[in-house]
This record gives structure tokens, C-alpha cells and sequence, in this order.
């Protein structure tokens, strides 16, 4: 990777001050609006299309951009991030959704016993979101000269997923049209933020593979481990909405379920970051 001219850290922490405050915000007023609008408003299809498109990119966007402050060696290009990004969402809308709900039919049948359920959550939802993942990083960016550090799997790995996301994003939000403001709001951030951490464990492994000087077989573990997490994220979401549901459905406690895991394995992710960021400090001192 060529080196980037230093950033000042007072700016960086300012991005993800800002970033971590508009998400707080968001999810606050998501909150907010299911606890005191109920099925706030009717969206027309005009309406509900510009919501939507606003709901699904603008969370992905701050995540993404508090991902990419984490990388504070040698930033990638930006070019390189926002490539990734639409890659993903063209990924999403043109293989993934399509996939799962056309091809496969998912909905169908994923919910006629445990096993039949953990099998469509893993073998298909986690596996198919994981291997795009892994397939679009390690056909594009992987083996070119900027994919030198652990870190940049995962910020490459974050950028695709979440391109992903926005498509998975809008699928929720266009079969719900009747669905408040305030729920949409919340799923959309939690959701966005499962999807990077998705793609941020395929990267870890990726970056772990090259330059870690990992086995290649690392690269298809870290494929099964994210395609495990990502299943048993969504059985945790069907396990407490199925819960819930009785004349009404009552979308807090999936919701609050979903939120808590993503913060875990986000927190996990996180915690690898700068585990990756301070190896690599530590081996460029070490050879200077």
C-alpha cells in the first residue's frame, strides 16, 4: 500500500465521535417513534421508495466510515472502499436477495423445525453472504500491492458487506411498508451493523492468509465461522420474534435480542482490529 500522508488523531476521533453520536441518535429516535407512533406513518410507494433508500444507506455509510477510521497506519485508498461498497450492493441486489428469495425461496421453508431452521440460517443466508464476501475481496483487492496489513481484510471485508446489507435492508423495508418509522430505523442500523461485522470476520481471515503468512485453508474457516455467526444472528431473531408473536407481532424483543448480539461479536471485531493494527505497529518498529 502507498503510504498516506499522517492524519491528525484529534480528527480521527472526531470522526468517530460523530459517527458513534449519529448512530446513538438514530437508533434514540427510532426508539422513540415505536414507543409513541405505533404504525407512525402510511408510506406511499413514491415515499416509502425514498425512505427506504435513505433507511438502507446512510447507516451503512457511518458504519463504514467508523471502520475505515479504525485503519490508522496507512488508510486505504477511497477509491478502493467505495468500490467495494457498490460492488457489495450490486452483489446483494443481483445474486444474494434474488437467491434467497426467488431461487431458494428461504422463506418458504426455513421455518418447519430446528434443524430445517439453523440449516437455512447457516448453510444458506450465512454461507451465501460470507463466500460474496470473500469472493469479492479476494478477486478484486487481494492481490494488489495495498493489501499489505491484517487490517485491510477487514476494511475491505466491512466495505462489501455492507453493500450487502443495504440490499438486505431494502428487501425488509419494502416487505413491511406498513411498518413505523421508528422500527425500520432501528432494524436498518442493527442489521447494517451485523453485515459488517459478517464481513469483517471473513476479512480478519483474509488478512490472516495475506500478509499474516496464515495456511490458504484459513481463508475458507474464516468463510464457515462467519457463515456460523451470521445463522445463529438470524435464529436469535426468529427464536425471540416467534416468541413474541401472538395476535399482534411485537417487534422489541428480536430486536433488543439482535441488537445485543451484534454489539457482542461487533465488540469482537473491534477487539481484533486493534489487536491487528498493534501487530503490525509493533513489526514495522521491529524492522526499523
Amino acid at each position: 500500500m502507498s503510504p498516506a500522508p499522517p492524519r491528525a488523531p484529534l480528527r480521527r476521533s472526531g470522526l468517530v465521535q460523530a459517527t458513534v453520536a449519529l448512530l446513538l441518535l438514530s437508533f434514540v429516535a427510532g426508539a422513540v417513534l415505536t414507543a409513541f407512533g405505533g404504525t407512525l406513518f402510511e408510506l406511499s410507494e413514491a415515499t416509502r421508495l425514498i425512505v427506504g433508500l435513505i433507511l438502507a444507506v446512510v447507516p451503512a455509510v457511518l458504519w463504514l466510515g467508523l471502520f475505515y477510521a479504525q485503519d490508522r497506519l496507512e488508510p486505504e485508498p477511497h477509491h478502493y472502499i467505495v468500490g467495494l461498497f457498490l460492488l457489495g450492493a450490486l452483489l446483494g441486489g443481483a445474486i444474494e436477495q434474488p437467491l434467497l428469495r426467488d431461487l431458494l425461496q428461504v422463506q418458504r421453508w426455513s421455518d418447519s423445525g430446528l434443524f430445517t431452521e439453523l440449516l437455512a440460517n447457516i448453510v444458506v443466508h450465512g454461507l451465501i453472504t460470507a463466500a460474496l464476501v470473500y469472493a469479492a475481496v479476494r478477486f478484486t483487492v487481494l492481490p494488489t500491492p495495498e493489501f499489505d496489513e491484517r487490517v485491510d481484510g477487514i476494511i475491505y471485508g466491512t466495505s462489501v458487506a455492507l453493500g450487502l446489507g443495504i440490499a438486505a435492508n431494502l428487501s425488509y423495508l419494502f416487505d413491511n411498508g406498513t411498518v413505523s418509522i421508528g422500527v425500520g430505523t432501528m432494524q436498518v442500523i442493527v442489521t447494517s451493523l451485523a453485515y459488517a461485522t459478517f464481513g469483517a470476520l471473513v476479512g480478519y481471515f483474509l488478512g490472516l492468509v495475506k500478509p499474516g503468512g496464515a495456511p490458504p485453508w484459513y481463508a475458507g474457516l474464516g468463510v464457515l465461522v462467519t457463515a456460523i455467526v451470521h445463522g445463529l444472528y438470524l435464529y436469535v431473531a426468529d427464536l425471540f420474534g416467534s416468541a413474541s408473536s401472538g395476535f399482534s407481532y411485537n417487534p422489541w424483543p428480536p430486536l433488543i435480542s439482535t441488537t445485543i448480539f451484534a454489539v457482542v461479536v461487533f465488540a469482537v471485531v473491534f477487539l481484533l482490529i486493534r489487536g491487528s493494527v498493534g501487530r503490525t505497529t509493533m513489526e514495522k518498529e521491529t524492522s526499523e
